[in-house]
């Protein structure tokens, strides 16, 4: 079976559910047993939303599953924006916590803090880049990947050191744009 599962992708607050309801613990053993990951959409959804504002805001959801599965690789997506504190702090103590930074390229100077925060708390090795590309084409897809690579490696130390902090070394942009994702789908 693990050969044909290769990850798992979970949305609570499209679901309507919390992280931690009952009715996806089945899903978070299989993926534990089988070393898979679990995408979790988290974040990036300021405000009340129409598709579930009761679950928004609840990173406690995300620490539970964590203590009950300790084993369980996951990804909490977008930083889990604007509660990426709150997932820093869940990531101190679960080194099986990663974090994407999907669409926050947008907002840069936030985005430069939040990866200071993470590489001062010793684990910018759990973050990833993505693209959550949303377009209509293969040409538009590739048009915005090497634009947000290129911002990686060459538009984002600028801004880092414009604010005073550390600047990421080449090894922590290469861990950022593969090397990361590479050790969480252990490839």
């Amino acid at each position: 079976a693990s050969g044909r599962v290769r990850g798992l992708l979970i949305t609570p607050p499209y679901g309507h559910f919390a992280l931690n309801d009952r009715r996806a613990y089945p899903y978070f053993q299989m993926a534990s047993e089988l070393g898979v990951p679990v995408y979790v959409h988290q974040g990036a959804m300021f405000g009340p939303t129409e598709n579930a504002p009761q679950f928004r805001a609840r990173l406690s959801t995300v620490d539970q599953v964590v203590v009950d599965f300790p084993d369980l690789k996951l990804n909490i997506e977008h930083l889990a924006w604007p509660w990426t504190e709150e997932l820093l702090a869940i990531m101190a103590h679960a080194p099986n916590v990663y974090t994407d930074i999907c669409m926050l390229q947008i907002r840069p100077r936030m985005l430069a803090w939040h990866l200071t925060m993470a590489k001062e708390y010793g684990f910018l090795d759990r973050v990833l880049w993505g693209t959550d590309f949303v377009g209509s084409g293969i040409d538009e897809y590739k048009e915005q990947v090497t634009k947000e690579v290129h911002f990686l490696r060459h538009e984002f130390n600028p801004i880092l050191a414009g604010s005073g902090w550390p600047e990421l070394t080449e090894a922590e942009i290469d861990g950022l744009l593969a090397g990361n994702i590479r050790r969480l789908l252990q490839l």
